[in-house]
């Protein structure tokens, strides 16, 4: 039988063989079928480079047929390149199997319906009950179609198509050995970029760092930036649905002050004036679309909300702090790539190198996510947001407190026994002396 503990709250993930294996991608695969709904759904299915995704992609697409869907086969892809073949294709839904960031011990699978939309919660629960109790006897055994050459293709000229202003430009780019490296080489050698590549071998045991963006597995992108003068640098995660941006000298660009950066030149362009952002998103951001006449939604942390809410009410884009941004022009599939075209487009078209582009909207100070290790999170949510009576409610997800000159927000993991904790202020002094202060009353709980 399946383990349960791999259906998490937003995807299927967890240690191979232990907690994700053949058996659970068939089931899973056949209870796809049934959740879609539909009397012949064709299923779009990819999976990235990892060295259990092969044996798990034959099995879910094993799963597909015999449950009597029609299987897409989409081969080696990024998750945006799958999701770009949903909605080029039209599909029912679709699945990549992949771990994401996750270490390569680790895979899962991630599952979307129509419009590229994540499957998540209840609706996961609801495929975890099928895939336990299907009729493995019963079999329909539909077709399987091979697009892989056709969709990279396809997605590789359409994100092309928006780096029409790319010129004399040098970057570094870290596909940590991940699958990104199969959509990136590609689009930047049709773009003419002078690229200097690391890691681009797809290897399932990424020898070189894991395959998250994060400053921590960044040394040697911001060492040769440097050292080759360059004009930017990126970093893909493991299946290539987030990006982060470093600038000409080496530093990281927080993916808010980058939202702000496009939003300053996008935004009077377009039509479409709804944003919807992170709600931990500088507040710097969020005036910048003001200024520029846009109208901003602050939202919960998680891909699919933000999906939900463009599709279903439109708008120019939606980012979270993470690096997933969901733009327009591109079916609202959270892209890596395409937001790293979209900004070596602009920076193109200035004079200014991008650290000096970048400089006005990082005005605030801000701490990283802080991780709590608690016993009762609800009773350490309900102390905190005690202790600032004078603050400003705003109920989004968790306690998110707002003040003349900063605030902050305390929430939930959904997985573990702790509390995230993330502050911003006006100054770096106020930040220290705030941080200490809401930190302390933590601790108080704690002994």
């Amino acid at each position: 039988m399946i383990n349960p503990k791999a259906f998490k709250e937003y995807d299927i993930r967890g240690v191979y063989p232990d907690e994700v294996d053949e058996d659970l991608a068939y089931r899973t695969g056949r209870a796809f079928v049934r959740f879609l709904d539909n009397n012949n759904p064709e299923i779009a299915v990819g999976r990235d480079g990892r060295n259990s995704s092969e044996s798990l992609f034959n099995s879910f697409k094993k799963g597909v047929t015999d449950g009597g869907g029609a299987v897409l086969s989409v081969g080696l892809s990024t998750t945006p390149m799958l999701n770009f073949a949903i909605r080029n294709y039209n599909c029912s839904g679709g699945a990549v199997i992949t771990a994401s960031h996750n270490p390569p011990q680790f895979n899962g699978i991630k599952l979307m319906k129509k419009e590229a939309v994540e499957i998540y919660g209840d609706g996961l629960q609801e495929i975890k009950k099928t895939a336990e109790e299907v009729d493995l006897n019963k079999l329909e055994n539909k077709e399987e179609r091979d697009v892989s050459k056709e969709v990279l293709e396809r997605y590789t000229s359409h994100i092309v198509s928006f780096g029409k202003d790319i010129k004399d430009i040098k970057i570094v780019v870290d596909y940590g050995n991940s699958v990104s490296s199969l959509t990136g080489l590609s689009v930047f050698e049709k773009l003419k970029i002078n690229t200097i590549d690391l890691y681009q071998k797809v290897d399932g045991c990424f020898p070189n760092h894991n395959p998250e963006p994060k400053i921590e597995n960044a040394s040697e992108l911001i060492k040769t930036i440097r050292k080759e003068n360059a004009s930017a640098g990126v970093f893909f995660d493991g299946d290539g649905d987030r990006v982060l941006v470093f600038d000409n000298e080496g530093e990281i660009i927080p993916t808010d002050a980058l939202i702000s950066f496009l939003i300053k030149e996008e935004i009077s362009e377009s039509e479409e004036k709804k944003v919807y952002l992170d709600l931990c998103f500088s507040k710097s951001t969020f005036r910048e679309v003001e200024k520029q006449g846009g109208k901003v939604t602050m939202m919960r942390v998680g891909n699919p909300f933000y999906k939900e809410k463009l599709i279903n009410e439109g708008g120019l884009l939606g980012a979270e702090l993470s690096g997933h941004i969901m733009h327009k022009d591109n079916f609202y599939i959270d892209d890596g790539l395409f937001a790293a075209v979209k900004v070596l487009n602009l920076l193109s078209l200035k004079s200014e190198k991008l650290s000096e582009l970048i400089k006005p909207f990082k005005n605030y100070h801000r701490t990283p996510a802080i991780n709590i290790e608690v016993k009762n999170k609800d009773e350490v949510l309900k102390k905190v947001e005690d202790s600032f009576p004078e603050g400003r409610r705003i109920e989004i997800d968790g306690v998110y407190l707002e003040f003349n000159d900063w605030w902050f927000n305390l929430r939930k993991s959904n997985t573990e026994n702790l509390v995230r904790l993330v502050i911003e202020a006006e100054t770096e002094e106020l930040l220290k002396q705030k941080k200490e202060e809401v930190i302390g009353i933590i601790n108080q709980l704690l002994l």
